[in-house]
């Protein structure tokens, strides 16, 4: 737990495979629901329907998703993407805590959790970095 951090209000959320709302998520609910909630970007398209374990539609799903991404440098509110050769393993979301970057992520094992990005990036063989490009002239931050 972090003191006084939005981020605080998602760590008792639990995993749930498809979720898309605070009652539980996967680890795309949980990205997205942040940069619409948090960033105050337009809702991304959910793909709920996508098995967490089936590596091969995640990362089918989120290669036609990251068009409205561009690739980029961790900074708050990027998605982090863990990848394993091709496939794409995991994501999160990148926050700023006491100014230093750490990976707001999901898993089925402890649900939502704070993690240190050195942490992150060890646990995949790649890790990329995407901002989100809105088709809105510019999307309103909140720090």
């Amino acid at each position: 737990m972090v003191n006084e951090h939005w981020a605080n209000s998602y760590i008792e959320i639990p995993y749930i495979n498809g979720g898309r709302c605070k009652k539980g998520f996967d680890c795309w609910g949980l990205v997205r629901w942040v940069l619409h909630k948090e960033m105050g970007g337009p809702l991304l398209e959910s793909y709920g329907h996508v098995n967490a374990d089936d590596k091969a539609s995640l990362t089918k799903s989120f290669k036609s998703e990251v068009e409205h991404f561009i690739p980029f440098k961790a900074e708050e509110f990027s998605v982090a993407a863990g990848f394993r050769g091709p496939l794409l393993l995991h994501v999160g979301i990148c926050i700023k805590v006491n100014n230093k970057l750490m990976v707001l992520e999901i898993s089925k094992r402890h649900g939502v959790s704070i993690t240190e990005l050195k942490a992150f990036k060890r646990k995949y063989s790649k890790v990329e970095f995407y901002k989100y490009v809105s088709k809105i002239k510019s999307v309103p931050r909140q720090v």
